[in-house]
This record gives structure tokens, sequence and C-alpha cells, in this order.
């Protein structure tokens, strides 16, 4: 049916792409419907070799993070529930990055009023597991967003230009 699991993530501004081995690229589009103030995610992803994946979920914050339910739907269903959309949505590209201690690592590049916007992720199997930040991503960062609600894609979403980003690079 679907599944339902806890999410931890870290969230960070990039200023630029970093220059690293991706294994993997993505093509994403992702919308959200909201109802009542309850709000649910379709997505759909295009694989390099053209194959495509789509999914519902739904997130419930917990302490530290998040439930998520995601569950499979057919290409019909999601074209229709894309239309529902109401303009909030967005498109960008995944990167994923696996670091040399066998952390993945996802870069979202993001396309039409975001383009510019790079935001690096982190899924951790616990709110306080350690982790290190591999030099060639942290010399990227701009700062951390992790729990800031305007930096959600859901938020993202809404924009129709580049959030305004009043800091530098440290570099």
């Amino acid at each position: 049916m679907g599944a339902l699991h806890a999410e931890y993530e870290r969230k960070w501004l990039l200023a630029r792409l970093p220059e690293v081995a991706f294994t993997r690229s993505l093509h994403m589009r992702q919308g959200y419907i909201t109802q009542n103030g309850v709000w649910v995610r379709i997505r759909e992803t295009t694989f390099s070799d053209g194959a495509t994946q789509c999914i519902l979920n739904r997130k419930i914050p917990i302490d530290g993070g998040s439930m998520e339910w995601e569950v499979p739907i057919p290409q019909g269903a999601f074209d229709m529930l894309w239309t529902l959309c109401d303009g909030h949505s967005l498109i960008k590209t995944r990167r994923e990055f696996v670091d040399a201690r066998g952390w993945l690592w996802e870069i979202d590049a993001y396309e039409g009023p975001l383009a510019g916007l790079f935001v690096l992720e982190l899924e951790l199997p616990a709110p306080d597991a350690e982790f290190s930040i591999p030099k060639e991503l942290a010399d990227c960062i701009l700062r951390e967003v992790t729990g800031d609600p305007a930096w959600t894609n859901k938020a993202l979403s809404c924009l129709r230009s580049l959030p305004e980003m009043p800091f530098t690079s440290s570099e």
C-alpha cells in the first residue's frame, strides 16, 4: 500500500553546485495540494533511462523530524492531481553524491523562477546522528536552513522568483 517512515534531515543553501562525482541525477516535478490547512505532495521523478515514478506523499511533524507516508500512484493520477496544485509546484534536478563514509548527499538545482538556487540535504537515521560534511561540499555552503520554514520545498513552491539571499559565502 504505502510506506510510513521517520525522516530526519539537515539542509543547507549552496553558493554553487559542488564539483564532485555524482552517482545519479534525477529530474523532478513536484506539487502541493492544500485543503483546509492540510496538504499532500505529489512527485514525478524521471530517471536517466527515461523511466518515471510518481508518488503521493504526506509529512507529519514529529520531534526532530517528520513521519513521512508515501504511496506510488499511476502517471494518469499524477497528471490529474498536477492540475490541482494551483501553481504550488516546482521543478528541480536532484544530484546524488555518496561520500567516503557512505553518506548519501542530495543536491537540488531548481529550475524556472527558482533557477540559481542550490540546496544540499542529508537524511539521517536519527535526529542526533553524528556526521561530517565533506570539504568539497562544505566549501559551497552559504548557511544551514534546517528547520527554517521559509526554505521547505512546500514554501519554495509558492514563490515566483528566487528568494532574497542577503548573505554571502565564506570564501
